[in-house]
C-alpha cells in the first residue's frame, strides 16, 4: 500500500488513468445486510442494488451501478461515473510506522495535500473526532473546488485497526452530495474486517470533538 503522503498525489495521478476492469476473483455476498447495521433501502435503493467484494482480510460494499477498478494502489478502489473520473470511492490502507504512527499524523499530511492541491482550491475543511464506547475515528467532509467553478465534496472516515490506519474515501460533485452521505453511511457500516463490522449501531458515539488545522500540527 502506498504511504500516506503519496495518498492525495496518488489519487490525482491515478484516478484518471486506471480503467475500469471486472474485478477477478472475488467473493460475492448474496445478503450481507443483517439487521446489525444500517438500512440500505433509504433513498429507494435495496439490497439487489448493491454488491459486496471480498479484499485481502476484508469485505466492502458498494452500489452495483460504481465501477470497481482491478489495481495495486489500493486496498479497494471504484470509479462512480467512468465519465467524470475525479468521482470515485477508495479505501486507502497504510501500515502504522515511525512517520505515520497515529491518525493525527496521518490526517496532517491529507490537510497539507489538500492545501497544496494547485488543481482543486480547498474551501471547507471540517473534521471531527468520534469517540465510541470501544475505539475512536475521524470523520471528514471536505469541499473542494476547480478553476471551472465546479465543487467537489469529500467525505472520509479515518480510523486505525490492527497496526493499519484506513481512510474510506467518497468523493462527489457537490450537487450530489445529499444523496452520497446516505451511501457512505451504508459503505461504513458494512465494511468489514476480520470478519467483522468495523462500525456497528450498538458502538455508539460518546462524543464529538471539532477539530481545526491547528488541532493537526
Amino acid at each position: 500500500m502506498v504511504k500516506a503522503a503519496l495518498f492525495f498525489l496518488l489519487l490525482c495521478c491515478i484516478a484518471c488513468n486506471l480503467k475500469v476492469k471486472e474485478p477477478v476473483n472475488y467473493d460475492r455476498y448474496e445478503n450481507p445486510f443483517s439487521s446489525e447495521n444500517i438500512e440500505i433501502n433509504r433513498k429507494g435503493m435495496e439490497q439487489k442494488d448493491w454488491k459486496c467484494e471480498n479484499l485481502q482480510g476484508g469485505v466492502t460494499c458498494y452500489p452495483r451501478a460504481w465501477h470497481a477498478v482491478n489495481q495495486n494502489s489500493f486496498y479497494f478502489f471504484a470509479y462512480i461515473d467512468t465519465i467524470n473520473k475525479k468521482e470515485y470511492y477508495v479505501v486507502g490502507k497504510f501500515p502504522q510506522d515511525s512517520i505515520y504512527h497515529l491518525e493525527l499524523d496521518y490526517l496532517s499530511e491529507v490537510y497539507r495535500q489538500l492545501t497544496l492541491d494547485t488543481l482543486e482550491m480547498l474551501i471547507s475543511f471540517d473534521l471531527k473526532k468520534l469517540t465510541f464506547r470501544n475505539d475512536e475515528s475521524y470523520y471528514g467532509e471536505y469541499v473542494t473546488q476547480e478553476s471551472n467553478g465546479v465543487k467537489y465534496v469529500t467525505y472520509s472516515m479515518v480510523f486505525r485497526h490492527s497496526k493499519y490506519i484506513y481512510d474510506i474515501t467518497v468523493k462527489i460533485v457537490s450537487f450530489a452530495e445529499v444523496g452520497h452521505s446516505y451511501l457512505f453511511e451504508a459503505i461504513l457500516y458494512n465494511f468489514q474486517l476480520n470478519n467483522k463490522h468495523v462500525f456497528r449501531k450498538s458502538n455508539s458515539i460518546l462524543k464529538v470533538t471539532q477539530l481545526g488545522p491547528s488541532d493537526l500540527f
